[in-house]
């Protein structure tokens, strides 16, 4: 009796050694960022050049979304993770965008945001344009710098609740970058409506702004 309680607590023992593994976590796409990215492929909008007068049409040409089992970028640690993938392609300018929301990419515990990764290739050149962060979540009510988190091309978001007589849709975000790279390095404004998509996107350093003139939103 005595020996198998002695070789029960050494078992106990070694256990208690063994470093237990972190339980995994769940980074999913929060609903609230979803509702501006969530296009099915039959989805369009169309666009007017403010200076030429142009009409580009934006055809969204694949949608995917999963979830997986992955680990977080900065910490390693296990998690249900989810993406959100959408190419869209302009048949104005003939090019394609490629966005990506992978929440398996993190910042650091307390900075948890999303982002939308962006990359635009084909055109009248071909190749690719590169990729930036082009939409953050959470929002801000006042315009806040990302620079600091890895943000590195997404300089600041701002959003407005509920109506927007502005813009006129509803729950309007403002992304401004700064420096776009894929866009030939400029300032950039772009504007989003929720469950509609951009509805307006302002080229600073060009004087160019594309409206939104015309929709369909595929259920």
């Amino acid at each position: 009796m005595i020996r198998s309680a002695i070789l029960l607590l050494l078992v106990a023992g070694v256990a208690s050694c063994h470093k237990k593994e972190p339980e995994p976590v769940t980074r999913l796409i929060p609903a609230e960022m979803k509702a501006y990215w969530n296009f099915k492929v039959g989805t369009w909008w169309a666009y007017q050049d403010s200076v030429t007068g142009a009409i580009d049409t934006v055809k969204v040409m694949e949608y995917s979304n999963n979830q997986f089992d992955g680990t977080l970028s900065h910490s390693g640690d296990p998690a249900r993770c989810e993406s959100l993938r959408i190419l869209t392609y302009n048949t104005g300018d003939q090019y394609y965008n490629d966005y990506l929301i992978n929440t398996a990419y993190s910042t650091p515990e307390g900075l948890d945001y999303n982002v939308v990764f962006r990359t635009k290739y084909g055109g009248p050149n071909g190749g690719s344009e590169g990729a930036n962060k082009c939409f953050v979540y959470p929002f801000e009510q006042s315009f806040i710098t990302y620079d600091a988190y890895d943000f590195q091309h997404v300089d600041s978001c701002r959003y407005k609740a509920s109506y927007d007589s502005m813009w006129g849709f509803y729950d309007v975000v403002q992304m401004n970058e700064n420096y776009n790279t894929v866009d030939g390095d400029q300032h950039t404004r772009t504007f989003w409506a929720k469950n509609v998509g951009i509805i307006k996107q302002m080229f600073v350093d060009s004087a160019v702004t594309k409206t939104l003139v015309d929709y369909h939103i595929e259920p």
